[in-house]
């Protein structure tokens, strides 16, 4: 019920070859085992009944001028491999390893592909990419049928690597109308900068593991069927510039970290099921230019930490529950070009001078409010 794996001591192109092969079983850090490796060294590897599923694979390596093959079985022993036995025979260059493994994965054997073709391949960044093609459910312009072992991952459809590193910098797939869910493995790809999936259908929610995407800097989720809350772990990476998550149905409220990205200049939430108020915490936002919350359920006041953002240009506030009167510093943020307040519950009047402090607004909306009657004579005195 064994299978016998001969391992003979091989020489040149066979023993880099097999260097590089267990070297880069130890980067994947798991996601590919010894079977996955066997196939593609046909010439050296004598395979008898070979079985991948619940059989015990006895390994004899020869030890002249391999000290890899120890390091290899401590590798593989570490790694959850359903390790039976583990014999060390005291002979003078031989060691046995008894090792069972479970059913061979494809998508394993698709990755070390990469390898034996000598790209020069991330392992890391090309399983995260495969694991996110598993989610797609539906893919109507084929998209991804350029996602497979016959083209290095950077020249895939959708995907820019990084040209000295070939590290995935961006995943832009917008607009292909796409449906699934967006896997956690693109929290792995850690040179992400740049992540476009907007104006699909994807749904669920957004993973957490996003957050250990220390380089991203672009965040553009638009348009989806995206639900649950808003990713908490996000705040943590702090280069971002812009998040982008309009059109979707997500809930919950603003979280108070929001104000830890102090690179954000885009923030833009709209059409959304947000709720609770606006987080003070806005006031740390010191690169903001844009701030959407347009059509969605958040409370109470507009809290006055707004005015210190001194880089502000437009703020999106209508149709949403916001009450009380407008903070008055905000007639004196000189760099509002555009400010929608319309449909909430706003109350108060506003200055009649307030033009002349915001010399450079160009939009003005405050439609279906509950302001004082006296408003549209202060409006008018601020033209004459």
């Amino acid at each position: 019920m064994n299978a016998k794996h001969v391992v003979e001591q091989e020489k040149g192109t066979k023993r880099e070859n097999i260097r590089m092969a267990i070297a880069f079983l130890k980067e994947t850090d798991g996601l590919l085992k010894i079977e996955d490796i066997l196939p593609f060294f046909p010439d050296f590897a004598l395979i008898d009944d070979f079985k991948y599923e619940n059989e015990v694979l006895y390994l004899f390596f020869d030890m002249m001028g391999m000290g890899f093959c120890l390091d290899m079985a401590a590798f593989l022993v570490g790694q959850e491999l359903y390790c039976d036995e583990v014999q060390n025979f005291q002979g003078a260059n031989s060691k046995l390893r008894s090792i069972s493994f479970s059913k061979k994965d494809p998508e394993r054997q698709q990755i070390f592909s990469g390898v034996l073709f000598g790209w020069n391949i991330n392992q890391t960044d090309h399983f995260a990419l495969l694991q996110f093609k598993q989610l797609i459910s539906s893919d109507p312009y084929g998209i991804l049928d350029s996602w497979n072992s016959s083209t290095h991952f950077c020249k895939w459809n959708g995907i820019m690597c990084s040209p000295k590193h070939q590290r995935v910098t961006t995943l832009m797939l917008q607009g292909y109308n796409l449906h699934g869910s967006i896997s956690p493995y693109i929290g792995n790809i850690s040179h992400m900068r740049f992540l476009n999936l907007g104006n699909n259908s994807f749904n669920g929610s957004i993973p957490q593991e996003l957050s250990r995407l220390s380089r991203l800097r672009f965040f553009l989720l638009l348009n989806n069927s995206l639900d649950g809350e808003f990713p908490l772990n996000l705040t943590k990476c702090s280069e971002l510039k812009v998040i982008h998550i309009s059109g979707n149905k997500l809930i919950g409220s603003i979280p108070s970290q929001i104000g830890s990205l102090q690179k954000l200049q885009n923030f833009i939430i709209e059409r959304n099921n947000f709720s609770g108020k606006i987080p003070p915490s806005v006031r740390n936002l010191s690169s903001l230019i844009l701030f959407g919350t347009g059509y969605n359920n958040l409370t109470g006041n507009l809290p006055q930490e707004l005015c210190y953002l001194k880089q502000l240009k437009r703020l999106s506030l209508h149709a949403n529950k916001l009450s009380g009167t407008l903070p008055s510093c905000l007639y004196n943020m000189s760099s509002l070009t555009f400010i929608s307040a319309a449909a909430n519950n706003f109350t108060g009047f506003l200055p009649s001078n307030m033009f002349h402090t915001l010399h450079n607004l160009q939009y003005f909306a405050i439609g279906w409010n509950q302001f004082s009657e006296y408003l549209r004579l202060g409006i008018l005195e601020c033209f004459f």
